[in-house]
């Protein structure tokens, strides 16, 4: 009877137990069928049977307010109370509330307790939640080191998880150096016992490559796909990517396009936001906007910010969609809301350009300040500009206008380091600093900013940093030209035909202006003419001509001027004349006045090439201008003639104004006004005409002039002289060979007479002729006055020629 009585106790003993895990088990896989309520019921009928891993799975539904409303607190209690049922799992649980102070007050040293104690009795999870502890940046107990001994531990009980982390911390070098080796051999074991953050991490290594170990894509791509077994998005989408990128070696868009639909499907956030991509752009099938903007609308579903700030540029853009600013401005107000700043940037957009909404620059600076704050480069350059225009209710700032630049290098934008060095270089609102902005120059550059090699080049050639260092300016001048900037190819031109700082090189520099040309530029085909037109070695008339063709067919007028030329030279005038015309009907004005020529040389029609010089003077044509002043001056309609000569002037032209000095000197057609002329023959100077600087001393001599002013006049006589300037030369010979201005000196006299002969004054080899023939401070020589007296004649002297036939009968 007692036997029969304790078999019924075991057997019922049996039957309870069995009861207990099938009632589990039914909770277990209502819990993974989402059918919380049941879940719940068939938990608590286990827990009632003592079953604490039970009343841990329940704490966590409370945790995560699954089927019930979130309650921490109750979490807490039936954590607890399943610890003391035995469960290790609910006592590594309490620990992470304790460390968190969920439900409870947050006490790290109970949560340290509670960890340990898990790993005391057996349970590795301990080791790993006291890791994390001591890895996180935010513990008041962080210690990497602790951290690496507790995954340690952890790791070599087998915990997949102590062993990814250990891997990480051996990749970053969190404990001393990187040490790939052991990195990649602990996320293995990792990956073995089923850890996919291991298989991608992998993945991700193995598909870039890094110190000490090759890129291998196909072994990228095995760690993925076994990643993908676990159902794993993140997996999907790197497959995804790797199919879709060519440079990887592996595209396959197919693969590439079900890869995203499966990574969408399990849940990641941007998979059919790149699938609306491709399908925008007819990547790997047809381009479909109708089906991209689907794909859009469920990644902004999904809460996507990127998916809602793409889909609302396609509204702004009208490139794809047509134009919805209300429902741009919503999908950006919505993605800024999710703090996605370049949503934020483009609302600020909206905001100060009124689209959609009423113009508001108050919001729209402080959008673009919250974007900026927050790492939109964008939205740094643009409070720069704001404060830098002064426009649209914004006072101009200099200080906050590289407050905002410097903000925007911080984030490492090329193109906000090559504006802030243009403010250092040219802007005299800020301090003028060629150091900064060659260091910001060359960082820019260093990034690929076009800009700022360029303008890198333009300080190594005139030395704003320094020394000047041409082989560096060509260096950075090459490299852009060999991008195909046609401009930069014209300057390197410049440079070698110019040889500034370098040798001449007319080959490098052809070579330079023909890639120019044939980049469509016409002020190069207009320069290789000029080249080929020169008298140097290079000389080609028919080379000449052709590129003159291809400027003239390219519009540049200027060209077609020059084939004008070309055919006046070899007497066809009328062919010429049908260029001048074209020439001058597109803008050049010069053509005007060689239309003139024309008329008044080859037809004999002054009425008509007077006509032609006027439309010449009045299109800016300087020549144009002094020829119709002289012309009025000849006539003796000074008024006429100084009103063209002040235009000229007025544009810059220094012979003009050099003349017009002479009518105010003299009083000639008006008032006399010495210190007017002097203004403008100053003003002639400044452009570097030193028969400007002549006539200043000629002004000087004049009539009642004071003593000062004769000594300057002889100073610069002086200057111009010794730099063989031979109408100074012969001046400052014949003043001291009279006794006027400064006291007679026959042997200074006779010694820049002599000069300025021998440099072919023709007027000077008469006067040493008279000198030799009388011996006036030389020894009397008729032979030696004969000599000088044929050379003048030769240039045309009369007096001289009746000299030579005086003296040679």
């Amino acid at each position: 009877m007692r036997r029969l009585l304790m078999s019924i106790v075991a057997c019922v003993a049996v039957c309870t137990a069995s009861m207990a895990q099938s009632t589990y088990e039914r909770a277990e896989a209502a819990f993974d069928n989402k059918q919380y309520e049941e879940a719940i019921a068939l938990y608590r009928l286990c827990a009632e049977e003592g079953n604490g891993d039970a009343l841990n799975k329940m704490g966590g539904i409370y945790v995560m307010g699954l089927g019930v409303e979130a309650n921490l607190q109750k979490a807490f209690e039936l954590f607890r109370e399943a610890t003391e049922k035995g469960s290790l799992k609910a006592l590594c649980n309490l620990g992470m509330l304790y460390e968190n102070g969920d439900g409870v007050q947050k006490d790290i040293l109970k949560a340290i307790e509670c960890y340990t104690e898990a790993v005391k009795k057996g349970h590795n999870e301990g080791y790993f939640k006291l890791g994390n502890l001591y890895f996180s940046e935010d513990s008041t107990v962080t210690d990497n080191q602790k951290a690496m001994e507790c995954y340690r531990q952890g790791a070599e009980n087998g915990h997949e998880g102590c062993m990814y982390m250990l891997g990480m911390i051996f990749e970053e070098g969190f404990c001393g150096e990187v040490n790939m080796d052991e990195a990649i051999r602990w996320y293995t074991k990792s990956a073995e016992q089923g850890e996919s953050e291991a298989m991608k991490r992998l993945g991700v290594i193995y598909l870039f490559g890094t110190d000490g170990i090759a890129q291998d894509t196909d072994k990228a791509i095995e760690w993925f796909v076994k990643a993908t077994e676990q159902s794993d998005c993140e997996a999907y989408f790197a497959l995804g990517f790797i199919y879709e990128n060519e440079s990887l070696g592996r595209q396959n868009l197919e693969k590439s396009i079900a890869n995203y639909m499966k990574a969408a499907e399990n849940g990641h956030l941007k998979a059919y936001a790149q699938l609306g991509d491709m399908c925008l752009y007819g990547i790997g099938q047809e381009q479909n906007t109708e089906k991209a903007v689907e794909y859009y609308n469920k990644a902004v579903e999904m809460g996507n910010s990127k998916a809602m700030t793409d889909l609302a540029m396609l509204y702004l853009t009208e490139e794809y969609l047509p134009a919805d600013y209300e429902k741009a401005f919503n999908l950006l107000s919505k993605a800024a809301e999710l703090e996605n700043y370049e949503a934020t940037y483009h609302l600020a957009i909206m905001y100060e350009n009124g689209e959609f909404v009423e113009s508001d620059m108050g919001k729209a600076i402080e959008l673009y300040k919250i974007a900026a704050e927050n790492g939109s480069c964008d939205a740094c350059t643009r409070m720069a500009e704001l404060y830098y225009a002064g426009e649209k209710g914004v006072e101009s700032n200099p200080t906050e206008v590289m407050k905002w630049y410097n903000a925007a290098i911080e984030l490492g934008d090329d193109e906000a380091m090559n504006e802030l060095a243009l403010l250092y270089l040219t802007d005299e609102r800020y301090p003028k600093d060629n150091s900064k902005a060659f260091e910001l120059l060359k960082a820019s550059a260093e990034k690929g900013n076009s800009a700022a090699l360029y303008h890198l080049g333009i300080m190594y050639q005139y030395g704003e940093a320094g020394e000047v260092n041409m082989p560096k300016a060509i260096e950075c001048y090459t490299t852009l030209a060999n991008e195909g900037d046609k401009s930069v190819q014209m300057r390197l031109g410049y440079i070698y035909i110019e040889g500034e700082g370098i040798e001449t090189d007319v080959q490098e520099a052809i070579k330079w202006f023909t890639m120019s040309a044939e980049n469509g530029n016409d002020e190069a085909m207009l320069i290789l003419g000029y080249i080929y037109d020169s008298d140097g070695v290079v000389h080609s008339d028919s080379l000449a001509q052709e590129w003159y063709k291809k400027a003239a067919k390219n519009g540049n007028a200027e060209a077609e001027c020059n084939i004008g030329l070309y055919h006046y030279k070899h007497q066809e005038h009328d062919i010429a004349a049908e260029h001048f015309t074209r020439a001058a009907e597109n803008g050049f004005a010069r053509a005007n006045y060689h239309m003139f020529l024309y008329y008044y040389d080859f037809k004999g029609d002054n009425e008509k090439a007077l006509e032609w010089l006027e439309k010449g003077a009045v299109a800016g044509d300087h020549i144009s201008m002094y020829v119709t002043g002289l012309l009025y001056a000849q006539e003796e309609e000074y008024a006429q003639a100084i009103e063209w000569y002040t235009k000229s002037s007025e544009a810059g032209y220094a012979d003009e104004t050099r003349e017009l000095a002479k009518f105010y000197v003299y009083g000639i057609g008006i008032d006399k006004d010495f210190d007017k002329g002097m203004e403008l023959i100053d003003k002639a100077i400044s452009e570097q005409d030193i028969e400007a600087l002549f006539m200043k001393a000629v002004f000087l001599l004049g009539e009642n002039r004071s003593k000062d002013e004769i000594n300057t006049a002889i100073e610069i006589l002086q200057i111009l002289a010794e730099n063989n300037y031979v109408k100074a030369q012969y001046l400052l010979g014949t003043i001291y060979m009279e006794n006027e201005v400064v006291e007679k000196d026959i042997e200074t006299g006779i010694k820049w007479i002599k000069q300025a002969a021998e440099n072919g004054h023709s007027e000077a080899q008469f006067q040493l002729g008279l000198c030799y023939e009388e011996g006036i401070g030389v020894h009397r020589n008729v032979n030696d006055a004969i000599f000088w007296y044929r050379k003048a004649s030769l240039q045309g002297h009369e007096e001289a020629t009746e000299k030579v036939d005086m003296l040679d009968d």
